[in-house]
């Protein structure tokens, strides 16, 4: 074997070593839940999003879970969309429209009543802890000013 095609060897095993490690999936405890709008179902589906924020051992936060409620609100979150669950500790709560286009109209436009305000989203102040070993069930309401 050329000198060439050993370091090419050794380079890829390298590479597949190192690269290889660290995408073991946390421990995750179960999370759904339902989101309310005035006290009713959301006219169209939200994306629901748990943000772990750094503490105790958990200095880093970690990767958020997100969930997609259905017509009646309800929700699981999912751990980079595969895994059901979230990593335990206090979490951030973003609840975003799933909808594209824009308030300026077309199909995919959001609708009206769905337009989430900022402090629910982007801005959001909302949390709620994930407990480890328990199926976690959270109630998520928000209020809207009628215009």
């Amino acid at each position: 074997m050329s000198r060439f095609a050993a370091c090419g060897v050794l380079l890829a095993v390298g590479v597949t070593v190192g690269c290889g490690g660290g995408s073991t999936t946390p421990e995750l405890a179960q999370v759904s839940g339902t989101v309310l709008i005035n006290g009713a179902p959301p006219s169209g589906p939200l994306r629901v999003v748990y943000e772990p924020q750094s503490s105790g051992s958990n200095k880093t936060g970690g990767t958020s879970s997100e969930g997609m409620t259905d017509p009646s609100g309800k929700f699981e979150l999912r751990y980079r969309g595969e895994t059901p669950g979230a990593v335990p500790g206090s979490h951030v709560v973003r609840i975003y429209p799933n909808a594209g286009g824009g308030p300026a109209g077309g199909e995919m436009a959001v609708p009206q009543d769905l337009m989430i305000p900022a402090s629910y989203n982007d801005l959001s102040t909302l949390t709620r802890t994930v407990e480890k070993g328990k199926k976690n069930e959270h109630t998520i309401e928000i209020e809207l000013k009628k215009k």
